[in-house]
């Protein structure tokens, strides 16, 4: 019995073997992998970049050219590393300091939003952890935020 299951294990070596020869697969090798990154805002040439795939923010900011002069430069984490899809904001100066800071929100602001209870205020919360640079569109993106929630958050901060 164990001879056979030997046999069985060598015949089953030999044919994926066989297969990956025929089809030329080849495992991708890590520096080869990719990722694009859409990065927007004040950089010299907004738009989508393939990076590899442990870039970092400041590698983006690289390839879009560096930074333009209205850049706020202290709301950006130049070592956070980067992920497939995602979008960066890069805000100005003048912008910042007059935007609403999201990230410094409490539970209690956003359950003050018209259809935002606990549970969504913490979906919400938890998303701007994992995704430094979102914005209140971004939201949708949250499982459990529908458009509508979007909108009357957007509307709920900007005072209307």
């Amino acid at each position: 019995m164990k001879n056979y299951l030997i046999f069985a294990l060598i015949l089953l070596l030999f044919i994926a073997g066989l297969f990956f020869e025929l089809y030329k697969i080849k495992p991708v090798d890590a520096a080869q992998r990719t990722i694009k990154v859409y990065i927007v805002g004040e950089v010299v040439k907004p738009g989508v970049y393939e990076l590899e795939e442990d870039a970092r923010i400041e590698d983006v900011i690289k390839v879009s050219g560096g930074l333009t002069e209205k850049a706020n430069k202290e709301v950006i984490n130049f070592a956070a590393r980067l992920m497939d899809g995602e979008k960066i904001v890069v805000q100005a100066t003048e912008e910042d300091k007059s935007a609403l800071d999201i990230y410094s929100l409490s539970k209690k602001d956003w359950t003050g939003v018209k259809g935002i209870g606990d549970k969504k205020a913490e979906l919400i919360m938890n998303y701007l952890l994992e995704h430094k640079n979102a914005t209140l569109e971004d939201l949708v993106h949250i499982k459990g935020i529908s458009k509508n929630n979007v909108e009357s958050i957007i509307k709920y901060f900007n005072g209307e």
